[in-house]
C-alpha cells in the first residue's frame, strides 16, 4: 500500500539542492530513486530527463510537500530559481540561464559537467549532500577547504549523476549516504581532492560569494549595486578579458568552462573593479578595440559600466567628420550591407550618429494632411470614419514627436482630456490646438459617452476594436502613396522629424 506520507522525511540540509535531498528522501526510506519517483510522482513524468534544480514545476514541489510534511516555500528555495534577482534577473524557464552551469541532457544522459563538488565537504558531511551554490558557474572555489571545486569523477571522468547511484547495484535497500560514489564507476568522489589554492583567488571567491548572500556588492567603496546588476557587470568585463586574448586561449562558453579556467576569469574581470574606474580606463587603453569588445558581451551591459565605457573610453577615440561617416555609409551601401549595424561592422563604429538624418518638411505635411482632408470629403460611412481617424493620428503623432506604440498608448484621461500614463515621457495634456483635433475626432467618430470612459485608448479600429501598430503603418503607407509623397516621405521617423539633426563638421563619439 502506497503511503501518502512517507515515513522518513530527512530535513533539508543548509544550502541544500532539491535533487539532493530527493535522493536523500528516497534512499532514507529504502527505495531506490527511480523506484520512488514512479512510486509517487508516475512512470509518465520522467524526472530525471530534465534538470529538475532548474525546471522544477510547481505540481513536483506540492506532491513533495504532501509526502515529505517540508513546506513548498521552503522546497522552493533549493531550486536554483530561488537565485532569481540576486544571480540573474529572471531565470529562463525553458533552456538555460546565464550563470548556471548547463548539465547538457539527452534522453537520461548529461553530457555537460553542471554539477560540482568539494570532495573535502563530501568527506566531511555526517550526511553528504550537495550545495546549491555548486551549480553557479560563478562557485569555482571551496573557501571553507581553499581548493578548486571538482565536476567530475577522478577515477573514470565522467559526469557527477547522484541520481544513478543505486542503478548499478543489484541490492534492494540502497545506501542512505553513498552520494560520495561514482555513478558510473563507483569511485570514490572524495579522493578527488584538487590542490590548494592561493589565498587572492579564495578572497575574490568569499567577495562573489557575499555579493549572493547580501543581493548588493560595491563597487568603488561606496555605492552598492543590486547583486544581479552587479555580476552582469562582472560578465561584461570578463567576456572583454577573455576576448582579449589570443584566439586559443578564449573561452568558448564561460558557463562551461573548468573550475580553474573560470575562476582565472572572474578574478582579472574582478580586479578590474578595483579603484573604480581608473583601473578598467587604463586596461581599456592598451587594449586594441576595447570598446568594442566589451560591448559585444552576451548580456546587456549594466548602465554603472555602460556609462564608464561611454564616458571615459568611446569618448577618447578618433574624430570622424560628417564626410568620413556618409562615405562609410555609402561604401557598406554599394556592398549590399543595409543599416547602421552592417555599416558598424564595416568600419568598426557608428557612424549614423554623425549623419543628417531626413525629415519631413513643413509643405510636405500639409500636402499629406490636405490629401486625407480630400478624400474625407468625398467619402461616406465607415471609410470617411477611418479616413478622418488617421489624420486626427498623423496629426498628434507629428505635433508630440509620438512613435506609433506611443501614440496607441493615448487614452481619455479622467476629465476628457488625453494623455498616457504608461511612462513619464510621454505628454499627460493636450497642446492648444490639439484638444480641438480631437473633438473633432469624436463629433466624427460618432462616439457614445462609453466610448470616452479613463482608460480607454484614444485611437481605435472600426466598431471599438483594438488597433494594432502594424495596421497603423499600413494606413500610413497608403496615405502617403495615394497623395504621391512616397519619395518626400519615406517612413514614420521621417514623419515625425520636423527638420534635419544639425550635425557639426567633426564629430566626436560619446
Amino acid at each position: 500500500m502506497l503511503l501518502s506520507t512517507l515515513p522518513v522525511h530527512p530535513q533539508p540540509l543548509d544550502g541544500e539542492l532539491l535533487s539532493s535531498w530527493m535522493i536523500r528522501l528516497a534512499h532514507g526510506n529504502g527505495l531506490k530513486v527511480q523506484t520512488f519517483s514512479a512510486l509517487y510522482f508516475g512512470r509518465e513524468k520522467s524526472l530525471w530527463t530534465r534538470d529538475i534544480d532548474h525546471h522544477a514545476p510547481a505540481w513536483l514541489l506540492e506532491r513533495l510537500a504532501g509526502v515529505s510534511g517540508i513546506a513548498v516555500e521552503r522546497l522552493e528555495c533549493m531550486t536554483l530559481r530561488s537565485y532569481e534577482g540576486r544571480v540573474y534577473e529572471r531565470l529562463n524557464p525553458s533552456g538555460a540561464t546565464r550563470f548556471l552551469l548547463p548539465l547538457a541532457v539527452y534522453h537520461r544522459v548529461r553530457r555537460g559537467f553542471g554539477l560540482q563538488y568539494c570532495a573535502h565537504c563530501l568527506a566531511a558531511d555526517a550526511n553528504p549532500h550537495y550545495r546549491k551554490r555548486w551549480r553557479l558557474s560563478l562557485a569555482s572555489v571551496c573557501c571553507e577547504h581553499a581548493t578548486y571545486l571538482q565536476d567530475r569523477c577522478p577515477s573514470c571522468a565522467q559526469p557527477v549523476t547522484p541520481h544513478r547511484i543505486d542503478m548499478t547495484t543489484r541490492a534492494g535497500i540502497p545506501h542512505a549516504r553513498s552520494l560520495w560514489r561514482c555513478a558510473h564507476c563507483r569511485g570514490d568522489l572524495r579522493r578527488g581532492a584538487s590542490s590548494p589554492v592561493a589565498a587572492d583567488l579564495v578572497a575574490v571567491q568569499r567577495r562573489l560569494d557575499s555579493a549572493v548572500d547580501a543581493g548588493f556588492a560595491f563597487v568603488g567603496g561606496t555605492t552598492p549595486i543590486y547583486s544581479h546588476l552587479f555580476f552582469n557587470g562582472l560578465r561584461a568585463l570578463a567576456h572583454g578579458v577573455d576576448r582579449a586574448r589570443t584566439s586559443s586561449e578564449r573561452l568558448s562558453k564561460i558557463d562551461s568552462a573548468e573550475a580553474t579556467r573560470r575562476m582565472q576569469l572572474w578574478s582579472e574581470a574582478e580586479a578590474l573593479m578595483h579603484e573604480w574606474p581608473e583601473r578598467l580606463v587604463t586596461w581599456c587603453a592598451g587594449v586594441p578595440h576595447a570598446y568594442s569588445i566589451l560591448n559585444n558581451a552576451d548580456a546587456e551591459i549594466p548602465y554603472w559600466v555602460a556609462s564608464v565605457l561611454r564616458e571615459r573610453v568611446y569618448a577618447g577615440r578618433a574624430r570622424v567628420s560628417v564626410a568620413e561617416a556618409t562615405s562609410i555609409l555609402s561604401a557598406a551601401k554599394n556592398a549590399g550591407l543595409h543599416g547602421t549595424a552592417r555599416a558598424r561592422n564595416l568600419s568598426g563604429r557608428d557612424v549614423q550618429r554623425f549623419v543628417a538624418q531626413p525629415c519631413c518638411s513643413v509643405e510636405a505635411a500639409d500636402a499629406l494632411l490636405a490629401s486625407l482632408t480630400r478624400e474625407i470629403k468625398s467619402a461616406s460611412g465607415e471609410r470617411r470614419w477611418l479616413l478622418h481617424r488617421d489624420r486626427v493620428m498623423f496629426l498628434l503623432g507629428r505635433e508630440w514627436g509620438l512613435a506609433v506604440p506611443q501614440l496607441l498608448a493615448l487614452v481619455w484621461q479622467v476629465d476628457g482630456s488625453v494623455g498616457s500614463p504608461r511612462s513619464e515621457n510621454h505628454p499627460t495634456t493636450l497642446r492648444p490646438g490639439s484638444k480641438q483635433a480631437v473633438q473633432g475626432l469624436i463629433k466624427a467618430q460618432g462616439l457614445v459617452a462609453a466610448g470616452r470612459l479613463p482608460g480607454r485608448p484614444v485611437f481605435l479600429a472600426a466598431r471599438g476594436r483594438t488597433l494594432k501598430a502594424s495596421a497603423v503603418g499600413e494606413r500610413f503607407r497608403r496615405a502617403v502613396r495615394i497623395a504621391g509623397l512616397a519619395a518626400e516621405i519615406q517612413d514614420w521617423k521621417q514623419w515625425i522629424r520636423h527638420r534635419a539633426r544639425n550635425v557639426p563638421t567633426q564629430a566626436r563619439g560619446r
